[in-house]
């Protein structure tokens, strides 16, 4: 059957799917640094402000766009695994979830087929594109916005 996704876009969102673990610590990474910030001016010749809490809530209500689109992945992705587990779909389990290997290597230490692992492949990938597209986030051709796993 040919692909009606083309296959960059398809790399695009296998991409996103493998580097779940990275978004999350970026966010997280963000958000300590919110929590934990450094006493330094943030514009020079302006006074610190020392109230902490204000400090800390004024950063939480405006966060940076790429932290806001990255939580907008991490919490597709999260969509996307539920919807692979509640339909026994493992991939998940056998791919994304695991340190960089071939695809032979996934679907013949899990004793599935060939077919059955690629398919359940394919519906991750077209479910997180969908969801993507709704949301904003990329096109058919992807996205060169993404600085995290591009």
């Amino acid at each position: 059957m040919e692909r009606i996704i083309p296959p960059e876009t398809y790399r695009f969102i296998e991409k996103k799917l493998h580097n779940r673990k990275l978004i999350e610590f970026e966010i997280e990474e963000w958000e300590l640094s919110v929590k934990y910030p450094e006493n330094k001016q943030a514009i020079r010749g302006v006074g610190y402000i020392s109230d902490p809490t204000a400090n800390h809530a004024i950063r939480l209500l405006n966060k940076p766009e790429h932290i806001k689109r990255l939580e907008k992945w991490a919490n597709l992705i999260e969509q996307t695994e539920r919807f692979c587990r509640q339909r026994g779909n493992r991939i998940f389990d056998i791919w994304y979830g695991q340190e960089w290997q071939m695809a032979v290597q996934a679907y013949t230490r899990n004793g599935i087929r060939k077919k059955t692992f690629e398919n359940n492949r394919d519906k991750a990938v077209h479910f997180l594109l969908f969801r993507a597209i709704d949301a904003g986030l990329c096109g058919l051709g992807g996205n060169k916005k993404d600085k995290i796993t591009d």
